[in-house]
């Protein structure tokens, strides 16, 4: 995977946005102020793409197990807060992963760019 590509594809998912609710869905609709926000928190808080190892633990057998799978990873960004954004490009989906001293660990949040940031 080219990370200048995958910078590409990125910002054309922000930039193609948009915020589907429908009926079957729970809770309250967000606001078009909170998308604007976090669509601008976002774009504030992408880097320049680099690869990084992440530790899954995504389910409950891997939160539990001594032995994790790890998997190659493309961070594209950073909010200041440890929560990372991070491309898998073994499973074609972004994740958030969180620093823990030395490593990155993904917490079970997976899917879109934009949806998994806003997540955080």
């Amino acid at each position: 995977m080219d990370l200048e590509e995958l910078s590409r594809r990125l910002s054309a998912e922000i930039d193609n946005y948009v915020y589907d609710y429908t009926d079957e869905l729970v809770g309250a609709p967000w606001s078009t102020d909170r998308i604007k926000t976090g669509i601008r928190e976002f774009r504030s808080a992408l880097i320049e793409p680099y690869w990084a190892s992440v530790i899954r633990r995504d389910t409950i057998e891997q939160i539990a197990s001594a032995d994790p799978p790890v998997c190659r990873c493309a961070v594209v960004a950073d909010d200041g807060k440890g929560t990372l954004l991070a491309f898998d490009p073994a499973a074609a989906e972004f994740l958030l992963a969180r620093r823990i001293t030395d490593t990155l660990e993904s917490y079970g949040v997976s899917g879109d760019a934009v949806g998994c940031f806003m997540a955080r």
